[in-house]
């Protein structure tokens, strides 16, 4: 998959400007050595960026308390190069979904985020977080004319509670005119006039403040556009992986097409509901030929004790949680891997790195998923049906010429240095389109 047209635009103002130059970036995140892909893939980025030599500080939202801190405690630390300013202690550790008015503005994260603006001083600041930290940290960054862009890696500029699901796993369209629907998910004493008020005054700042967005796959590109924001200011930036390219090296290269039997299925991540690890169990349920189907990841017990009486079978195998650097050694052990999400799942890194170590998947058709998974190498199903996704299966267990035929196929992923390589030309373009002046956020 090409890294469309945001790169391109970056790549081509960036000839001739010093694309070499240092620059000193600062990013918002939330966490920094914490599980899934929104925390790990920014702290790639960070530490990548240091090894180039650039100067790279960060403002994170930490997930774990400081004992015996004050709220808003900070701890700053270094870890590859990176400084860190972590924010403790904050009313919430995760989720502030019932407080609509304080994701809007949080007062003590806007004055931080000054703090480290004036004291680093950055050449262009990329958010790639909110949760935790408000949307009025971008008023700080355009006050001081600095240029910024973002990268959403959830649907928090839209959603309270990060995936746009709604109770009994229903894919959710956004807040509707009387802010009804938040309030079936984050059951909160407010009126959901809030709600409404927290999408619009979100979108208000963001599009104000921030040059432009990179959304990482068209399904958010899609959300962000329904959500009323407007096209020119979201430029596609499909994801790099670095993992993936670690991956293809150690396994992919070396990995000759070729299935086992019995045809193993793999999932990999975290065990949710809204991953929909439900319907693989149950699809399993109605197979027939030598299979075995595993599960890696960890998950609430509550949902793999659920998971367990789907599988009446007893065809599953979970493996709890893994690490990264056994993450070769698991791709290593499947055949075919399952992405079966319910949700509008943003850009599934663990598509790339199956796909790396030479797996082909079947993803459920919804949200990014079909942007990654690579069209001539695997197949779609329909999201969230348990039928569609056990006749996939079943047809590579009748054929599974298939799955070598797709092994043979894949395609190596795309390369992160290349990733970088537009990150830093954005951040170029970003310099040489001149500091924000006038009122906050306004271009020149």
């Amino acid at each position: 998959m090409q890294a469309g047209n945001a790169a391109t635009t970056a790549l081509r103002c960036a000839r001739g400007m010093g694309r070499d130059a240092t620059m000193r970036i600062l990013m918002t995140m939330f966490g920094w050595a914490e599980t899934g892909g929104g925390t790990i893939f920014p702290r790639q980025i960070a530490q990548d960026l240091v090894q180039r030599g650039h100067d790279v500080f960060v403002v994170s939202a930490a997930l774990q308390p400081l004992p015996l801190g004050k709220a808003y405690a900070t701890r700053d630390f270094a870890e590859g190069g990176v400084r860190v300013r972590a924010i403790h202690n904050r009313p919430t550790a995760f989720l502030d979904a019932a407080a609509p008015v304080r994701e809007v503005h949080d007062a003590a994260p806007i004055a931080l985020v000054d703090a480290a603006v004036r004291e680093f001083r950055p050449d262009v600041v990329h958010f790639h977080n909110f949760l935790g930290l408000s949307a009025g940290i971008t008023g700080p960054v355009a006050a001081a004319g600095i240029p910024s862009c973002a990268s959403l890696h959830n649907f928090w500029a839209v959603c309270p509670t990060l995936y746009l699901q709604l109770p009994g796993l229903t894919v959710c369209a956004g807040v509707d005119a009387a802010g009804a629907n938040c309030l079936q998910c984050t059951h909160a004493e407010v009126p959901g006039s809030q709600y409404v008020a927290r999408r619009d005054r979100i979108r208000e700042a963001l599009v104000r403040d921030i040059r432009f967005a990179l959304p990482a796959s068209s399904a958010v590109r899609d959300t962000l556009l329904q959500s009323g924001y407007p096209a020119a200011w979201l430029r596609l930036l499909p994801l790099g992986n670095a993992r993936a390219e670690r991956i293809r090296r150690e396994l992919g290269k070396g990995r000759r097409p070729g299935v086992r039997s019995p045809l193993r299925f793999g999932f990999l991540g975290s065990v949710l509901p809204i991953k929909g690890v439900h319907l693989l169990v149950g699809a399993a349920q109605a197979l027939r030929g030598a299979f075995e189907v595993h599960v890696y990841g960890d998950g609430p017990t509550e949902y793999l004790d659920a998971l367990r009486q789907i599988d009446r079978k007893q065809l599953v195998r979970f493996h709890g949680g893994f690490d990264g650097d056994s993450l070769a050694a698991v791709i290593a052990g499947i055949d075919v891997g399952v992405v079966p999400s319910v949700c509008i799942d943003h850009s599934p890194l663990v598509i790339g790195e199956m796909q790396a170590g030479g797996v082909p998947v079947l993803g459920a058709r919804i949200g990014g998923i079909p942007d990654y998974v690579q069209p001539d190498a695997g197949a779609l199903f329909a999201a969230n049906d348990m039928a569609a996704l056990a006749i996939a299966m079943q047809r590579l267990l009748d054929a599974p010429d298939q799955v070598v035929a797709w092994q043979q196929r894949l395609r190596p992923p795309a390369s992160w240095a290349g990733y970088i390589d537009a990150l830093v030309a954005i951040y170029h373009e970003l310099q040489g389109s001149g500091r924000v002046g006038g009122r906050p956020g306004s271009t020149p």
